[in-house]
Parts: structure tokens; C-alpha cells; sequence
């Protein structure tokens, strides 16, 4: 189970490609895009997120923060559909994304879920609460990559799963979620690096009680 800390978020810029290619492969509409970070996701052809992101516009350039272990995934995956008008990228020790927390802690209080190379391709952006994160997910713009499930989603109202926050006291050993008749019923995505551990996960909303390592969890939300 890989942890992510913003220690491991990686910045990149992209230059010189087609901004329209860009804005049909991420969730936001990038015409609104500034130099404030907005927080965001790249998903694919079935609506899953392949990564959530803090992304802002630097000239006629963008800027993005993901964890380091999806990187060079999303690279490929936006250089696949950029076909011949590839994007110059650029690593730096700078900052070029002013994200939206300070700590893992805050990211995870503030429900800003950091997918990894753990749980990439695993949820609709809805059951990473993006919906309540003002622009992270446009549903005005023009079509984008898993739109059309993630439109349904929306209209439907009926994604049972979401977005959660809980703590126990001992450092979890797996990622699973489980309910008090053992079933399966979420998935853990971050873990603060203090007792007691908080965390973030994605689970059935509709369970208040849930175990993780056969640890009653701790519900926040």
C-alpha cells in the first residue's frame, strides 16, 4: 500500500500543445483556469480518475501537482492524445502550483483525496467528492474524456459510495474497509503519518460502522 505525502506530489509543466486537447482530457474547464490552483482530475474513456491534480495557468502555460507515482502515467496518457502536436514538459525545483493545503492532515480534513499509483482507475470523480469542490468538475463545458458516465452519475444521484474521514489509533497494515459482517465495502486511499492515524477512504455512505484491520473506525464524516 503506498502512502502518499505531499512530499511525494510531483510538479510539471506543459507547454506548446493544444489547450483544447488538454481541456477534452481533465474535468475543469481550463478557460477558467488562472494563476490559483484548482483542484481537478484526468479520467478515462470509462469516467475513472486516473489521477486528481492541483492545476493553474502561467501564461499560455499549465502548471500541475499529482503524486509522483502517476507522473509519468499522465504524461503518456495526454502526449497519446496530443497524437502530433506533442507538449514540451518541464520538471523545476519551484514551486509552480500554490496547492490548496499545507499538509496531508489538511488535504485529508479538506477531503482533497491524493490518488496513487494504488488507486488510480478505481472511482468515478464523484466518489472522491470532487462535485464539492467548486470547479473541479465542470458539467457546462464541452466534452471531455468519461463525460458520459460521469454526466449519468450526476443526473442519476445514485453513486452509493463517497468519500469519507475516520482515524484509528494503530498504523493500518491493508486498505481494505470492511463492515461489522466482514463484507467488503471501501477502499483506503491516504494516511497521515501521526497517532492517531487519520485517513480518507471510499466507502458505502450509508454504513456508520466500519472496521479496518479489525479496528472500529473513528468516523468523522
Amino acid at each position: 500500500m503506498k502512502q502518499s505525502t505531499l512530499s511525494n506530489l510531483k510538479q510539471f509543466r506543459l507547454s506548446g500543445g493544444s489547450e483544447r486537447v488538454l481541456n477534452n482530457l481533465i474535468t475543469s474547464d481550463l478557460q477558467k483556469v488562472d494563476a490559483k490552483s484548482q483542484w481537478s482530475a484526468f479520467c478515462n474513456v470509462n469516467g475513472q480518475v486516473i489521477t486528481t491534480t492541483w492545476v493553474c495557468k502561467e501564461a499560455n502555460d499549465y502548471c500541475f501537482t499529482c503524486d509522483h507515482s502517476l507522473v509519468d502515467m499522465l504524461i503518456q496518457h495526454i502526449q497519446h492524445h496530443a497524437l502530433r502536436n506533442q507538449f514540451k514538459v518541464e520538471f523545476t525545483d519551484e514551486s509552480l502550483v500554490t496547492i490548496a493545503v499545507t499538509s496531508l492532515e489538511e488535504a485529508i480534513t479538506n477531503k482533497f483525496p491524493i490518488i496513487t499509483s494504488d488507486t488510480t482507475g478505481q472511482f468515478i470523480p464523484q466518489m472522491l467528492g470532487m462535485q464539492n469542490h467548486p470547479g473541479a468538475i465542470d458539467f457546462e463545458k464541452g466534452c471531455y474524456l468519461g463525460q458520459e458516465i460521469i454526466m449519468r452519475a450526476e443526473q442519476l444521484g445514485k453513486v452509493k459510495r463517497g468519500l469519507r474521514v475516520g482515524s484509528i489509533n494503530q498504523r493500518p497494515e491493508t486498505d481494505v474497509i470492511y463492515d461489522k459482517h466482514k463484507k467488503v465495502c471501501g477502499k483506503l486511499i491516504n494516511v497521515s503519518e501521526q497517532k492517531p492515524y487519520l485517513f480518507n477512504m471510499v466507502t458505502n455512505q450509508l454504513i456508520d460502522e466500519l472496521y479496518l484491520d479489525d479496528k472500529l473506525i473513528d468516523l468523522f464524516s
